[in-house]
C-alpha cells in the first residue's frame, strides 16, 4: 500500500510502503471478523509513520491505534469478535 487503506476480510497480509508520506491502515469492524488474522508490515527507508486503526472505538491489545516509524516492523492481529489482538 502506497496510500491510506481500509482491510478488507479478504487481505491477510498488507505490505506499508511509507516512502510517500505517512499512511494509514484501517481495520474492520471485530464483529465482522472474528478469528480473521492480519499481517500487517512496513517497508521502505523513510521515517514516516504507519499508523493501524482500530474501527470506532475498538482496539488492538488495549491501544486505540499503533505506530510503526521503523522499516521492516511488523504485526500480527486477530479479532476476538469484539476486539483486536496482538498475537
Amino acid at each position: 500500500m502506497l496510500a491510506d487503506y481500509t482491510v478488507v476480510l479478504a487481505d491477510f497480509t498488507i505490505a506499508c510502503d511509507a516512502t510517500g508520506g505517512d499512511i494509514s491502515i484501517s481495520l474492520p469492524q471485530a464483529s465482522t471478523a472474528t478469528g480473521i488474522v492480519y499481517i500487517i508490515i512496513r517497508d521502505g527507508n523513510t521515517t514516516n509513520f504507519v499508523t493501524i486503526d482500530p474501527f470506532g472505538v475498538e482496539t488492538i491489545s488495549g491501544k486505540s491505534f499503533l505506530e510503526f516509524r521503523n522499516p521492516k516492523q511488523s504485526i500480527m492481529v486477530q479479532s476476538t469478535g469484539s476486539t483486536w489482538v496482538i498475537l
